[in-house]
């Protein structure tokens, strides 16, 4: 009986070991099918994913560049319709040509004409965005907005007609305007036999930031006149509705940018700053409140690229400066109008022909004196000098010889480094970050501005290694005051600035110094003039479409697709798509991860049947008595 127990055990433990042999290599091959089905129907499901999301991209990239490809085909067609002009001004039948181009090209802001003796006449598209309508202050019942400069000295002014769908007038206002057509950059630069396109400006009429196609009119030159100018516009606040109406907009950040990563348009919602304090209206005299409403819209200058002083973003005037004289301009009553899409050097031609009244920021210097009258100043720039991390900055700026410094053109220091230090060797580029560039690749030595503004401009374009000297001798010395210059009969209206700017309260100061000035972080109205990912500037720089990459402290890693857009000009302009990692798999693995989950229940079903019909003839065995 003693050889039959252990028998019985001996059957029930190698019954136990078939069960578990069974067993292991089920769940090891289910474990195996599994994990194959997963890594392949993974790979398949990201390279769709991939390739999906790079279509949309591609498709999103040729609507954009079919945008400038239309514009530039519109501008060569109506520059040469029969009806377009009568008599040197525009045929009867030239607003229904604009509006019916407009129909076809919603993006279309506006076309014009300006003529070369300084006139101009303009049909906006107020469908283009909410934001054309909302500033030019259209009714729902308007569709267009026929704008006329026309007249001479005192009797010149611009005319407002709001249009309905057909073309019929609801209204018109107008105003008094020193509005002159031929010299705007859009003429000057416009040639017979190629569509020129402008750098992103603002708008004048519209006060709102885009970029315009223009070429000259054949028939229209006169023998004592310039030719005139068809142009079409583009408002970026369009591009920027058109970014966000693409499908790719709810699961990515789309960019529209040039070359040098400044954003011209995003599918970002428009940040919206904190209001500043409003301070009171600054007391008047009747005089010189007659004297402020003579005046019109007075002309400011703003500078593409100072910040965080006086910059534009895609064209739409931002900075210190700019916010400081809007405070001023509410105390005082005054209307203002920006002009930008100009370098420094031709905002100062502009001011010396009398086509700006206020030219701004300027530095005290004595060759700017001999130019306008200054205001009080305003702001007390902080000097440093940049060099390279692995270099000694010298003690004093005469020693700076025979090294390169490399500085802005325009920059009013030039001039007053080159009398005070004859032998430097100074080396003029075209902006504050073309010099940034240089001094962080080794090009140049060093550079020199106010150390916010060098501080900034490094931050925003991603520029690493560099140090900033405040303490070398010789800074301290250079003029730093900053004003805003006027024209020389313009004396009353300085006297009212410098009442306002004496009379701003400290609150609201405060509050302004510490939105552009005080602020450790780049302010978000400048972080988010460019492209926030240095991977994207890498692709352009070195010429690659797309790219997975880290990005971040966090590590989170990006999808990029970049991509240039076909080009009418010699400006760069590229498009981006970035999407994060999670994001672009995040459909397709949810199916590969269903699709295991499913085998892997199965397997835990069929387990029990496996299990029934290995153990049924195992329990025959066990009871056959032989």
């Amino acid at each position: 009986m003693q050889w039959e127990g252990d028998l019985q055990r001996q059957r029930w433990r190698w019954r136990q070991r078939m069960v578990l042999v069974v067993v292991a290599v089920s769940l090891i091959s289910s474990v195996l099918a599994i994990a194959l089905h997963y890594y392949f129907s993974r790979s398949m499901a990201l390279s769709s994913a991939e390739a999906r999301y790079e279509l949309a991209a591609t498709t999103t990239r040729d609507y954009l560049s079919g945008i400038d490809n239309r514009a530039s085909q519109i501008v060569r067609i109506l520059a040469r319709h029969p009806n377009l002009m009568e008599q040197q001004w525009v045929h009867p039948d030239t607003a229904e040509l604009f509006a019916e181009v407009m129909r076809s090209n919603p993006v279309f802001y506006a076309i014009y004409i300006g003529f070369g003796n300084g006139d101009f006449y303009e049909l906006v598209n107020l469908n283009t965005s909410d934001d054309v309508r909302l500033q030019l202050q259209a009714m729902p019942s308007d569709r267009w907005v026929e704008i006329v400069v026309q007249g001479e000295g005192a009797k010149r002014e611009r005319r407002f007609t709001y249009l309905n769908e057909q073309l019929q007038a609801n209204y018109s206002r107008s105003e008094r305007s020193d509005y002159d057509a031929t010299q705007r950059l859009w003429f000057t630069n416009a040639t017979r036999n190629k569509v020129y396109k402008t750098r992103p400006y603002l708008f004048q009429h519209l006060q709102a930031p885009g970029q315009s196609f223009s070429l000259q009119i054949p028939a229209s030159q006169a023998a004592t006149e310039r030719p005139a100018v068809l142009t079409v516009d583009v408002a970026f606040s369009a591009l920027s509705d058109q970014l966000r109406s693409q499908p790719l907009s709810l699961d990515g950040e789309l960019f529209l940018f040039q070359r040098s990563g400044e954003l011209l348009a995003s599918n970002h919602a428009t940040v919206q700053q904190r209001a500043l304090p409003k301070p009171p209206p600054l007391a008047l005299s009747e005089a010189q409140q007659a004297y402020i409403k003579s005046l019109g819209k007075i002309r400011v200058a703003n500078e593409p690229d100072w910040a965080p002083i006086d910059f534009a973003i895609a064209g739409e005037p931002k900075g210190y400066s700019i916010d400081l004289l809007r405070l001023l301009a509410g105390m005082t009553g005054l209307e203002l109008e920006f002009i930008n899409g100009y370098r420094w050097p031709e905002l100062v031609q502009l001011f010396n022909k009398g086509e700006l009244e206020i030219l701004q920021p300027v530095i005290a210097t004595d060759e700017n004196r001999a130019r306008g009258i200054f205001t009080d100043a305003w702001l007390t720039l902080d000097y440093t000098l940049v060099t390279r991390k692995d270099t000694a900055a010298p003690a004093n700026l005469e020693d700076l010889y025979p090294r390169v410094l490399v500085m802005p053109e325009g920059w009013s220091l030039n001039a007053v480094l080159k009398q005070r230090y004859p032998n430097l060797a100074v080396r003029i580029v075209d902006s504050t970050r073309t010099a940034l560039e240089m001094v962080a690749n080794g090009q140049a030595f060093a550079t020199l501005d106010s150390e916010t503004i060098l501080r900034r401009t490094a931050g925003q374009f991603f520029l690493r290694d560099l140090v900033f000297h405040s303490e070398i001798n010789g800074l301290q010395a250079l003029p730093a005051t900053v004003h805003f210059q006027l024209r020389q009969d313009l004396q009353p209206l300085a006297d009212i600035l410098n009442s306002a700017i004496a009379a701003l309260p400290g609150n609201v100061l405060a509050q302004l110094q510490e939105r552009w000035l005080h602020d450790s972080e780049i302010p978000r109205d400048i972080a988010l003039s460019v492209v926030p990912y240095p991977a994207v500037l890498d692709m352009v720089a070195r010429g690659n479409g797309r790219a997975m990459v880290p990005q971040g402290e966090s590590g989170e890693h990006y999808y990029f697709f970049v991509s240039s857009l076909s080009r009418i000009s010699d400006r760069e302009e590229y498009f981006a798509f970035v999407v994060t990692e999670q994001r672009l798999f995040t459909s397709a693995l949810r199916d590969v991860q269903r699709s295991a989950f499913i085998i892997g229940l199965f397997w835990l079903l069929l387990m029990p049947v496996i299990l029934f019909f290995l153990l049924r003839p195992l329990r025959a065995v066990n009871s056959d008595p032989a």
